[in-house]
């Protein structure tokens, strides 16, 4: 039986900021680009993976943008950097019903009309980073391979609340209100848990990174002003809390 070609495969188009070579922007992206590929084009995916400048067919490059849009499998969104033009194909991919994955930067806000949709965090600081992204990454993957999945996105639910708003049958004007009020309080919940999330991805960087420094430091020159004396405990093995959650709500020994 003969191999099946990679134009064969089904495909994955990324919508991704991209940037001049060597610039920070194509630094991330080519990374967040390595990510999506290392997953989708392997076992058992097998996707061919297609970002817009490795489009070598001859035409117009917004034709040919658009073309892969409307006719890839899924596609991934990388909203880093606010580009317009991710924004715009983004739309585009909602209107006609893709399943698309939004990916973003870790420590950047996501828009408020997509807040609500989860997106994959991204981060090269670390090598943990980049393997926890891989991991949400292959898990929403998994998730929109699912037969019978129907992709959600504020454009097929404003479709499905008109709908129903417009419905003879007072029950599903009911539903339709709910299914409103349940949206806005998703958009609500979204923006909650991206600023949430920006202040972990803080904590992080800056008290745990540099624990207990920046803690006793600010102390101690507090105490000096007041004529006191700090004893110096920086041999002391203490473990600095691993996360916000965790400083908050400090883990304790189930008997």
């Amino acid at each position: 039986e003969a191999a099946v070609s990679a134009d064969d495969r089904p495909t994955c188009f990324v919508i991704s900021p991209i940037g001049e070579a060597d610039s920070d922007i194509r630094v991330h992206a080519d990374w967040v680009l390595k990510l999506i590929k290392d997953v989708s084009e392997a076992d058992p995916y097998n996707y061919r993976v297609l970002r817009a400048d490795e489009i070598g067919d001859p035409g117009i490059i917004t034709s040919q943008i658009i073309d892969k849009v409307l006719t890839a499998d899924f596609l991934v969104a990388d909203l880093s950097f606010q580009n317009p033009n991710v924004f715009y194909e983004l739309a585009l991919a909602h209107a006609v019903g893709k399943p698309v994955i939004h990916m973003i930067k870790d420590g950047q806000t996501i828009p408020f009309d997509i807040v609500g949709y989860r997106a994959v965090k991204f981060s090269i600081r670390a090598v943990k980073d980049i393997e926890n992204a891989k991991a949400e990454f292959q898990k929403q993957l998994d998730a929109i391979r699912v037969k019978g999945y129907q992709p959600v996105n504020p454009v097929t639910q404003a479709n499905a609340v008109q709908q129903l708003a417009e419905s003879h049958d007072s029950n599903e004007r009911t539903i339709g209100k709910l299914m409103e009020q349940v949206s806005h309080q998703n958009v609500e919940y979204g923006v909650i848990r991206d600023q949430l999330d920006r202040i972990e991805a803080n904590f992080s960087q800056t008290i745990v990174g540099t624990w207990p420094l920046a803690i006793t430091n600010p102390l101690a020159d507090v105490a000096a002003s007041k004529g006191l004396t700090m004893v110096d405990l920086s041999d002391v093995n203490i473990e600095p809390p691993a996360s916000l959650s965790e400083l908050i709500e400090p883990k304790t020994d189930k008997k």
